[in-house]
Protein backbone atom coordinates (compact mmCIF):
# COMPACT_ATOMS: atom_id res chain seq x y z
CA UNK A 1 0.00 0.00 0.00
CA UNK A 2 2.99 2.58 0.74
CA UNK A 3 4.54 1.57 -2.84
CA UNK A 4 1.15 2.13 -4.23
CA UNK A 5 0.36 6.15 -2.61
CA UNK A 6 4.01 6.84 -3.08
CA UNK A 7 3.70 5.73 -7.01
CA UNK A 8 0.46 7.45 -7.34
CA UNK A 9 1.48 11.36 -5.62
CA UNK A 10 2.77 13.45 -8.33
CA UNK A 11 4.40 16.30 -6.30
CA UNK A 12 6.89 14.30 -4.04
CA UNK A 13 9.74 15.63 -5.01
CA UNK A 14 12.49 13.73 -2.09
CA UNK A 15 11.97 10.14 -0.86
CA UNK A 16 13.95 8.20 1.90
CA UNK A 17 14.21 5.13 2.66
CA UNK A 18 15.25 3.96 6.17
CA UNK A 19 15.91 0.96 7.98
CA UNK A 20 13.00 -1.46 7.43
CA UNK A 21 13.56 -3.99 10.34
CA UNK A 22 11.44 -7.19 9.81
CA UNK A 23 10.71 -6.08 6.33
CA UNK A 24 10.17 -9.46 4.10
CA UNK A 25 11.27 -9.26 0.70
CA UNK A 26 7.87 -9.81 -0.58
CA UNK A 27 6.75 -6.59 1.09
CA UNK A 28 9.87 -4.63 -0.06
CA UNK A 29 9.34 -5.78 -3.73
CA UNK A 30 5.53 -5.00 -3.32
CA UNK A 31 6.67 -1.33 -2.51
CA UNK A 32 8.74 -1.16 -4.92
CA UNK A 33 6.70 -1.86 -7.55
CA UNK A 34 4.36 1.19 -6.49
CA UNK A 35 7.38 3.56 -6.41
CA UNK A 36 8.51 2.51 -9.85
CA UNK A 37 5.11 4.24 -11.00
CA UNK A 38 6.72 7.70 -9.50
CA UNK A 39 7.74 10.29 -12.15
CA UNK A 40 8.32 12.97 -9.90
CA UNK A 41 10.89 11.78 -7.35
CA UNK A 42 14.25 13.85 -7.62
CA UNK A 43 15.97 12.80 -4.92
CA UNK A 44 16.44 9.18 -2.74
CA UNK A 45 18.00 8.52 -0.52
CA UNK A 46 18.77 4.92 1.14
CA UNK A 47 19.84 4.33 4.86
CA UNK A 48 21.03 0.84 6.31
CA UNK A 49 20.55 -0.45 2.81
CA UNK A 50 22.35 -3.79 3.29
CA UNK A 51 18.94 -5.51 3.07
CA UNK A 52 18.89 -8.19 0.96
CA UNK A 53 22.75 -8.07 0.32
CA UNK A 54 22.23 -5.04 -2.99
CA UNK A 55 19.51 -6.94 -4.25
CA UNK A 56 16.95 -4.01 -3.27
CA UNK A 57 18.92 -1.73 -5.81
CA UNK A 58 17.62 -4.83 -8.72
CA UNK A 59 14.04 -4.52 -7.16
CA UNK A 60 14.29 -0.83 -7.77
CA UNK A 61 15.14 -1.22 -11.44
CA UNK A 62 12.26 -0.04 -13.08
CA UNK A 63 11.81 3.12 -10.70
CA UNK A 64 15.30 3.78 -12.24
CA UNK A 65 14.30 3.03 -15.71
CA UNK A 66 11.24 4.76 -15.91
CA UNK A 67 11.96 8.35 -13.65
CA UNK A 68 13.39 10.29 -16.03
CA UNK A 69 13.97 13.39 -13.25
CA UNK A 70 15.83 11.25 -10.82
CA UNK A 71 19.13 13.55 -10.03
CA UNK A 72 20.06 12.83 -6.62
CA UNK A 73 21.10 9.57 -4.98
CA UNK A 74 22.28 8.85 -1.58
CA UNK A 75 23.16 6.06 0.38
CA UNK A 76 23.82 6.46 3.76
CA UNK A 77 24.66 4.44 6.94
CA UNK A 78 24.01 6.11 9.98
CA UNK A 79 25.46 2.94 12.55
CA UNK A 80 29.17 3.60 12.23
CA UNK A 81 29.41 1.06 10.53
CA UNK A 82 31.08 0.00 6.93
CA UNK A 83 27.96 -0.85 4.67
CA UNK A 84 28.82 -4.22 2.72
CA UNK A 85 27.75 -5.45 -0.01
CA UNK A 86 29.02 -8.37 -1.54
CA UNK A 87 30.38 -8.61 -5.42
CA UNK A 88 26.80 -9.35 -6.70
CA UNK A 89 25.41 -6.55 -4.92
CA UNK A 90 28.10 -4.25 -6.42
CA UNK A 91 27.15 -5.45 -9.89
CA UNK A 92 23.34 -5.79 -9.03
CA UNK A 93 23.81 -1.95 -7.81
CA UNK A 94 25.96 -0.77 -10.90
CA UNK A 95 23.59 -2.35 -12.90
CA UNK A 96 20.59 -0.63 -11.62
CA UNK A 97 22.31 3.02 -12.00
CA UNK A 98 23.45 2.20 -15.59
CA UNK A 99 19.22 2.48 -16.43
CA UNK A 100 19.01 6.21 -16.09
CA UNK A 101 20.56 8.79 -17.54
CA UNK A 102 19.86 12.08 -15.08
CA UNK A 103 21.71 11.25 -12.36
CA UNK A 104 23.84 14.10 -11.92
CA UNK A 105 25.25 13.03 -8.07
CA UNK A 106 25.62 10.49 -6.19
CA UNK A 107 26.82 9.72 -2.54
CA UNK A 108 27.73 6.56 -1.00
CA UNK A 109 30.43 7.83 1.67
CA UNK A 110 31.00 4.00 2.49
CA UNK A 111 31.37 0.82 1.05
CA UNK A 112 33.28 -2.42 1.29
CA UNK A 113 33.14 -4.81 -1.07
CA UNK A 114 35.71 -6.99 0.52
CA UNK A 115 39.42 -8.42 -0.84
CA UNK A 116 37.61 -9.72 -4.05
CA UNK A 117 34.66 -7.23 -4.40
CA UNK A 118 36.81 -5.20 -6.81
CA UNK A 119 37.89 -7.11 -9.80
CA UNK A 120 33.51 -7.37 -10.06
CA UNK A 121 33.67 -3.56 -10.95
CA UNK A 122 36.46 -3.90 -13.40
Amino acid sequence: RTGQCIGDHEHLKELCLGAMDGVGRDKLEAMCRGVARNRSITHIEFTHVNLFGGKEFEMLTPFFMQNGNLEHLKILDFSDTITHFDPEGIRLFFTALSRFHSLTEIIVPFISIGEKGAGGLL
